[in-house]
């Protein structure tokens, strides 16, 4: 289960990452999980978070502007920093503070994506809100229906060996007794390989 030789930043269909492929996201990211840290425990909480990450990401977080795109990294490296210091006290936060960050930021931003008469407009709607917020990639719609969704990540290679570590701790925490964990690979002459490498 643990993938301890994975490379940062590895991709799979052997697909190289280049810099337009390399996964970026925008500033409001970071800015919004630091505000929600100050939000919930004052300055003292964010002031522990960003000692905790090195110091060219505290520089870049804390100077970034919302809409400045930024390595996809650097939002790992500060969310790892948030989890490892307020995550006990806080297990919910990453979705608490991901609702925050849409009540807040992106009405202000995307009022007219996130406002839609039903989810099913709201999912199928031309402009992604994923691609706002990350590139490359997109959540792709499988199947909707009036109580659920199903959604695929597609295209947005960003795994390391802590998002192993993070599986293994689940599978473990779970209680699950035979677990199978296998790398999905795109198939030789597929669409996915050179979708993959643009």
């Amino acid at each position: 289960v643990r993938a301890r030789g994975a490379r940062r930043g590895a991709t799979g269909g052997g697909a190289r990452v280049t810099a337009s492929t390399l996964p970026m996201a925008k500033g409001a990211v970071v800015r919004s999980t630091l505000e929600f840290v100050a939000e919930r425990g004052g300055a003292e909480a964010r002031d522990r978070v960003l000692a905790r990450v090195s110091p060219a990401v505290r520089e870049t977080v804390t100077t970034t502007s919302a809409t400045a795109e930024i390595p996809f990294s650097v939002a790992v490296e500060l969310w790892d920093a948030v989890d490892a210091e307020v995550g006990g006290a806080w297990p919910t936060w990453p979705e608490e503070a991901g609702a925050r960050s849409i009540e807040s930021v992106g009405v202000q931003l995307y009022g007219g994506i996130l406002r839609k008469e039903s989810p099913e407009l709201f999912l199928t709607q031309n402009v992604s809100l994923f691609r706002l917020y990350y590139q490359p990639g997109d959540m792709e719609v499988v199947e909707v229906s009036a109580n659920s969704a199903v959604l695929r990540l597609v295209g947005f290679d960003h795994d390391t060996v802590a998002t192993f570590d993070h599986q293994f701790k689940f599978i473990m925490d779970s209680g699950i007794q035979v677990a199978m964990v296998g790398l999905l690979s795109a198939l030789c002459h597929s669409l996915a390989i050179p979708r993959g490498q643009a």
